[in-house]
């Protein structure tokens, strides 16, 4: 599946070769759903040309903030805006994620969520701009059972949604 995803970026990458060379940096706090929890969080995105690489940050709101468990999930992504108007922007992204959850239990060893999405990418404004995106795909989740005394993981469909704040320079 990793294989796919890189030669699917290798390819999107082509599309963008002739273009001219123009970059740009935003930061966008948000508020997001997934299948897991409820997160808040930062992401930062630096484009170049059409193309564009984004590297997120969020805090687990229900079992860090309510259960007291610190629950954090980093992510990057890939993406291409196949609609690039100045004041609206749509990308089809890839992302994948990792999440990590301390508890409080016998074992004393964190559970484990990875993620692999593809999903979209809108952006309304220019430096000062409202985002929302969503993506699905592959969550897989890593649970150490002291029993067996190994980690053991589970497959399934999931999913992650937000909206947010950005600013670009």
């Amino acid at each position: 599946m990793r294989l796919f995803l890189l030669v699917f970026i290798c390819v999107l990458s082509l599309t963008s070769i002739s273009q001219e060379n123009i970059r740009s940096n935003a930061i966008s706090l948000r508020a997001s759903i997934a299948k897991t929890d409820y997160f808040t969080g930062l992401e930062w995105v630096h484009s170049r040309s059409k193309q564009f690489v984004l590297g997120q940050f969020d805090i687990g709101y229900s079992r860090t903030i309510l259960q007291g468990c610190f629950f954090p999930r980093v992510g990057i992504g890939y993406g291409i805006n196949l609609i690039d108007f100045k004041v609206f922007h749509l990308a089809p992204i890839v992302t994948t994620s990792l999440s990590r959850l301390s508890t409080i239990s016998a074992s004393g060893r964190p559970d484990y969520w990875s993620e692999t999405f593809v999903g979209y990418r809108l952006v309304f404004g220019k430096k000062l701009a409202f985002v929302q995106s969503s993506s699905c795909g592959l969550f897989h989740e890593m649970i150490y059972n002291t029993f067996s005394e190994k980690y053991s993981g589970i497959s399934s469909f999931g999913f992650y949604g937000s909206i947010g704040v950005q600013y670009a320079w």
